[in-house]
């Protein structure tokens, strides 16, 4: 399994084009005028994006610094660290095969991430979530979340999570490691392809930190839909 490091990326400030070509680089229809880019997305947060094949979709940040992304491509499965995952309202996915590089703004319609693979099904609408790249290592807010009497910091979940992945990395079918939140309280989470095998239970903490599971089912990019469709469901990440 190959594994790719979060790449950042830099809006072009007057990409030129054809004399025929009536664009403005700075909207997103449907969504409004770009003001700006964020490295910070949250757990909760809403998002948008204006994609080839599903146009204009909304959606909230499920979880966020999620390592081994195991994304299936032609060439093989690639393992991206550090992304972003966000599913879609309702009962819509937030993408599907063919949005691939959609640009994803937030609720100030700042830039925060680029949209690339989804999976199967999963989230809590049973469509999946999407993932986009993070911020490529640009710092999050010290927040505090509470489990019992205990503050947890964003930190100590981090830390939990470079447990998880040491811990987790025997186990089948994990494709992605990282921080959620459950109610107010941070928590890990991890994805999976296919349930555990029988005989094989996850901890329900890790530290003070719990760990919630959730089955997404096989994560692909978000190319060209096949023989004419729109191609799966399911979670949606970006770089």
């Amino acid at each position: 399994m190959r594994k790719e490091k979060c790449a950042s990326y830099r809006l072009a400030a007057s990409p030129r084009y054809g004399s025929a070509i009536q664009a403005d680089a700075h909207k997103l229809k449907g969504v409004g005028t770009l003001a700006g880019q964020r490295s910070d997305l949250q757990v909760g947060d809403i998002v948008h994006k204006v994609g080839r094949t599903t146009g204009v979709r909304h959606g909230r940040v499920t979880a966020f610094e999620l390592d081994g992304v195991a994304v299936e491509y032609d060439i093989g499965v690639i393992s991206f660290d550090n992304q972003i995952e966000i599913e879609g309202p309702g009962n819509r996915s937030f993408s599907d095969a063919g949005d691939s590089g959609s640009l994803i703004v937030d609720d100030q319609m700042r830039a925060a991430a680029l949209l690339f693979a989804g999976g199967d099904h999963g989230g809590s609408n049973g469509k999946g979530p999407t993932r986009q790249s993070d911020r490529c290592g640009a710092p999050s807010p010290q927040s505090k979340a509470r489990i019992g009497h205990m503050a947890i910091t964003l930190e100590q979940a981090r830390a939990a999570k470079e447990s998880a992945k040491a811990l987790l990395a025997a186990w089948p079918g994990v494709v992605g490691v990282g921080i959620t939140k459950i109610g107010e309280d941070y928590a890990l989470k991890v994805n999976l392809s296919a349930p555990l095998p029988a005989g094989v239970s996850a901890p329900e903490r890790i530290g003070d930190v719990p760990v919630r599971l959730e089955l997404v089912g096989r994560v692909t990019k978000r190319g060209e839909a096949q023989n004419g469709g729109a191609g799966n469901k399911g979670q949606q990440t970006g770089s």
